[in-house]
């Protein structure tokens, strides 16, 4: 595996930071139109290193899609329970105003019936 190194210098060649430690490739500003000289360069790096970077970013992702599935567990089972108290107060509201009307109709079809 082969990682990136770069450098960015000033026009008279001080370096701002980074490093370049073998020759690579240079764009200068008549190349890149930037205020700078941008110098990158690659760098083999160990197998070991590559494996390690690799288990951390296998691992990370899985630690984020674990994250994002527990979250949306529970905003689903908080939209659920709201869900819920709503149709229940929908229900309760409705019988409480249906129960006294039905009893005022009743009453007054015996008052008309006599």
């Amino acid at each position: 595996m082969q990682r990136l190194t770069y450098a960015v210098s000033d026009l008279d060649g001080r370096k701002i930071f980074g490093s370049v430690e073998t020759a690579g490739v240079s764009l200068t500003p008549g190349e890149t139109r930037l205020p700078f000289i941008l110098k990158a360069s690659m760098l083999d790096a160990p197998a070991s290193q590559a494996r390690t970077v690799l288990l951390s970013g296998l691992v990370f992702a899985a630690a984020l899609m674990l994250a994002a599935g527990v979250a949306l567990y529970r905003v689903t089972t908080r939209e659920i329970a709201l869900a819920h108290q709503q149709s229940d107060f929908v229900s309760a509201v409705s019988h409480e105003f249906r129960t006294p009307l039905t009893s005022m109709r009743h009453l007054t079809e015996l008052l008309a019936s006599r």
